[in-house]
């Protein structure tokens, strides 16, 4: 069970001081606000259609004919580790999110399983939107997950679903990560850092520029 009034070190902000660099964190967090917008899916499509040659406009649109036969849960997301175009992807998740628990119950399963960032990716932009319960699940097991890229996206969807219950744990993440001198896992570690940040109400300007710019009220 997760410690609700577990504090960060009084020096952490000093000794850790977050340079608003761009991250990972910083895409997904932004995703997670903006891919269940339906206007604001269609406005950006709309934006790229005239940069777009006619054969793969013609593929787009057969993957989203392909994305509306997929009628299981299995299907649905199985497809997330194949889906090609960034709408289609958008169009993708929000099928998922709607068909609810049966969808949350297997990414949870097959987070802990499978590598492949675009899965990843998407699995945590559905999970923004699942119930509680499965955020709980998240929050008890994420450390135990054996893909650093996985940890790191679920410490961004635990800043963006504002589980403060989380923070030692996303704590712990960044203090495993920091100690690395892999490039990767200092990214890893920046990305970490950006969803405590994110969490403890640090970067409000950030979230304030992207309600702002996009019209957007949560």
């Amino acid at each position: 069970m997760q410690n609700k009034d577990w504090k960060l070190p009084e020096d952490f902000y000093e000794k850790n001081p977050f340079d608003n660099n761009m991250t990972a964190g910083h895409l997904s967090y932004f995703r997670m606000k903006t891919m269940f917008d339906t206007d604001l899916s269609k406005k950006m499509t709309e934006e790229l259609m005239p940069y777009m040659d006619d054969s793969r406009k013609a593929e787009m649109e057969s993957e989203k004919i392909l994305i509306d036969s997929l009628a299981t849960a299995d299907e649905v997301v199985n497809y997330m580790r194949k889906v090609k175009e960034a709408s289609n992807e958008r169009y993708l998740c929000r099928k998922a999110a709607d068909m609810g628990d049966e969808v949350a119950e297997l990414l949870i399963e097959k987070l802990n399983r499978n590598g492949m960032s675009k899965f990843i990716e998407c699995a945590v932009q559905v999970l923004s939107r699942a119930d509680e319960k499965y955020i709980d699940r998240v929050v008890e097991e994420f450390r135990q997950y054996r893909n650093g890229y996985a940890r790191v996206q679920i410490t961004i969807l635990l800043a963006y679903r504002k589980r403060y219950d989380a923070l030692k744990s996303m704590y712990e993440e960044y203090l495993d990560f920091s100690r690395s001198t892999d490039s990767e896992d200092v990214r890893k570690a920046e990305s970490v850092l950006f969803s405590i940040y994110v969490l403890t109400g640090h970067l409000e300007a950030f979230e304030d520029e992207i309600n702002q710019s996009f019209g957007l009220t949560d």
